[in-house]
């Protein structure tokens, strides 16, 4: 029995708790796709507490209350939600197992998240994980070449896409928060390829890369600031943003020979500043301010 004579279930038995939690899941599963979504959501926030306090279960429980909750979260088109909880359940199972079809829609699914969630700038996880490769020689392969044209803050690209874009029913709507957030990217990767050499970059430079006026700069730059994919000061009498941090990201090959050309560079410029400091010269001068004091 899951339930004692009060009514109230039973958590004595960690076995009852985990029988539970994958019936009440499945049956809250039926009631999406039924429509009955709030008590859905009553079902996922009674079961919450006890999946979080799980430990050494058998992942396929974790698994339908992760796949549950996402289902939800797509139904309300909570994006960043949807991204975090597909992927915990993705986590939980073998994607061998899985079938084509459905390997197809969630891939589907989580690139439409990506490129639609508020908060997300970070595509390294879904670019490196196995199920976008189901998405190559299907009608959805481009979801794939737009992930990484946002990975690369290639505009050129997304212009490209936005007629296979615009055949999406969810992106379609989202065209114009997709060109400022691609604003955004393509602000991510000047600054990573800028700071080879400097990291007081000009606003002028800023604008030709993020393809926005140069009126608009600082308000890109704040935007950046707030999201959390810069860190650094704006100092807008000099028209310059001094950067500390960037959000890091996956790299493509192209990426990586620049990197690696950074760090030459990098390299070369600290091994011509040791050179140029010779400490013997001082030593003398020291040695005597050591003997008077």
């Amino acid at each position: 029995m899951l339930l004692n004579l009060s009514g109230q279930f039973s958590k004595t038995s960690p076995d009852q708790t985990h029988l539970f939690v994958y019936a009440r899941m499945s049956a809250a599963y039926y009631q999406i796709s039924t429509g009955a979504i709030t008590e859905a959501k009553a079902a996922i926030e009674e079961c919450l507490p006890l999946v979080e306090a799980f430990v050494g279960v058998d992942p396929s429980i974790k698994a339908v209350f992760y796949r549950v909750r996402s289902e939800f979260d797509k139904v309300k088109a909570l994006f960043a939600a949807y991204y975090r909880d597909a992927f915990l359940y993705l986590a939980c199972i073998n994607l061998e197992e899985v079938s084509a079809q459905e390997c197809l829609e969630q891939a589907h699914d989580l690139c439409v998240a990506a490129l639609s969630g508020e908060t997300i700038f970070n595509f390294g996880e879904l670019l490196m994980h196995p199920i976008l490769e189901t998405l190559k020689g299907t009608r959805f392969e481009y979801l794939h070449a737009t992930l990484h044209a946002f990975n690369n803050g290639d505009h050129e690209t997304l212009e490209a896409l936005l007629p296979a874009l615009q055949s999406n029913a969810i992106i379609a709507p989202r065209l114009a928060f997709l060109r400022q957030k691609m604003c955004l990217m393509a602000l991510v990767e000047c600054v990573f390829a800028f700071m080879k050499s400097s990291r007081r970059i000009p606003f002028s430079t800023i604008s030709v890369a993020a393809q926005v006026p140069i009126g608009e700069v600082e308000f890109l730059l704040m935007k950046a600031l707030s999201v959390g994919i810069l860190r650094g000061t704006i100092n807008q009498p000099d028209q310059i943003i001094v950067v500390d941090w960037v959000q890091p990201r996956v790299l493509d090959r192209d990426q990586l020979v620049q990197l690696r050309s950074s760090i030459r560079t990098w390299k070369a410029r600290i091994q011509g500043i040791s050179a140029s400091i010779d400490l013997t010269s001082s030593l003398p001068i020291l040695q005597e301010e050591l003997v008077q004091q």
